[in-house]
């Protein structure tokens, strides 16, 4: 969604300050597309328009991809995240995604930079780039930290925390 707190035009400039030969391909829509658009056309960034994608087009789009950037100003998890890990995307995101403590690895998984820095945002995309460049992939941490999220995971660390509270409640009950 286009929207401010999505931050869309940080995208936008992000691939401008990175240089000409960076592609962004933008999908979604929302009231600041236009702005994004002509942003886009103003700095001479290469622009693909995807428009809105459901969750079945975004295997084409990651496999388009080198790069997931999540220029949000906040997000309450960033779910796109997971599934570009998962797909063994790496993801640039803002210290406001809250999934980035816990599925971005800095410089393994992807890179996180501060909400409106758009210069560090190119700077991650340019160090990116030059890994990529040099043969280096990213595809298997990227896949490894999507797994920490994962539903087994999720399922383990549920089972775990009742345990736990059963066992407190009946050590509860032994000394009262």
């Amino acid at each position: 969604k286009f929207h401010e707190r999505k931050r869309p035009i940080d995208a936008v400039r992000a691939a401008a300050a990175a240089g000409p030969n960076v592609m962004l391909l933008m999908a979604g829509d929302g009231p600041l597309a236009d702005a994004a658009r002509a942003e886009a056309a103003r700095l001479g960034v290469r622009l693909a328009w995807k428009g809105f994608l459901n969750q079945s087009a975004l295997p084409e789009a990651f496999a388009a991809a080198d790069v997931v950037l999540v220029p949000s100003a906040w997000e309450s998890w960033g779910l796109i995240v997971n599934e570009a890990l998962a797909s063994g995307l790496p993801c640039i995101v803002t210290a406001g995604v809250a999934a980035a403590p816990d599925l971005v690895d800095e410089g393994v998984s992807g890179w996180v930079v501060p909400v409106g820095d758009t210069t560090a945002m190119a700077a991650a995309i340019g160090s990116l780039r030059t890994r990529l460049d040099a043969g280096e992939g990213f595809r298997d941490a990227c896949q490894r930290a999507a797994a920490r999220c994962g539903f087994d995971v999720a399922t383990e660390g549920l089972v775990c925390g009742a345990r736990r509270v059963t066992t407190h409640a009946r050590e509860v009950r032994r000394v009262v």
